[in-house]
């Protein structure tokens, strides 16, 4: 004999307390929606695998500005005979860098929409639809809210609970902030270089500027590592919402 279900539980089908459903739109708002689908069917995957594809360029880009960042630091530790060398050393370095921006700003974009469409597609969500993209502009939340969405996006929507974390979501945002905390160390390594510098220690500021020849390096081995775990989540993602 059937019993009763209580007020408190949720059945086959039923969204779990406390979880709001998507509004479903009428009219122009439909015809939105429809088209956003379609554009998220045909077309976010393969954006998705451009971001993946510039940001192993970045790390292509960030490789070859270590070695010339070590090249310059060597030259002008030469003296007079290095700094012959300086103005074409400076003048590859300011390409490299403009090249590595340009690389990093269609990255993102191209990601962020991609999740942004993704996390609007889910028949159930935690936060807001424009969380997806606003998450990533708030100091210290971007450090751990765009990391709970793509949980969410990788398990299709909330079950009542946030859901666990696969070794591929967790691995990759691992090697973005073990990449953004080797950027601050060149930052610092860079700045205490100058400083012994002006103090006359060549020696002291030769092994600061070789530290982040170094930690360059390192960003960019994890630039290109979290490039190819990003187009691998992307990859299963889209087959597992595949019709």
């Amino acid at each position: 004999m059937p019993q009763e279900r209580g007020r408190g539980e949720v059945g086959l089908g039923q969204r779990p307390a406390g979880l709001d459903p998507v509004p479903q739109t009428h009219g122009a708002g439909r015809g939105l929606d429809r088209g956003i689908e379609r554009w998220d069917s045909e077309e976010m995957r393969g954006l998705a695998m451009i971001a993946a594809g510039v940001l192993g360029a970045r790390a292509a880009v960030d490789t070859l500005r270590a070695i010339v960042e070590y090249d310059y630091h060597e030259s002008f530790l030469e003296g007079p005979a290095g700094a012959q060398a300086l103005p074409s050393v400076l003048a590859r370095l300011d390409t490299l860098e403009e090249a590595g921006l340009a690389l990093m700003l269609v990255a993102a974009a191209s990601f962020v929409a991609w999740m942004t469409v993704r996390y609007r597609a889910l028949p159930q969500r935690f936060r807001p639809k424009s969380w997806a993209w606003a998450a990533w502009l708030v100091p210290a939340v971007n450090l751990v809210e765009p990391y709970l969405i793509l949980c969410e996006i990788w398990a299709g929507g909330p079950e009542g609970r946030h859901p666990r974390a696969p070794w591929l979501v967790f691995t990759w945002w691992c090697c973005a902030l073990a990449h953004v905390t080797c950027l601050l160390a060149i930052l610092a390594a860079e700045a205490r270089a100058g400083t012994l510098l002006r103090d006359g220690d060549r020696e002291s500021a030769f092994a600061q500027a070789v530290l982040s020849g170094r930690l360059a390096i390192a960003a960019a081995v994890l630039s290109a590592l979290a490039a190819t775990l990003a187009a691998a989540m992307v990859i299963l993602v889209e087959r597992r919402r595949a019709p």
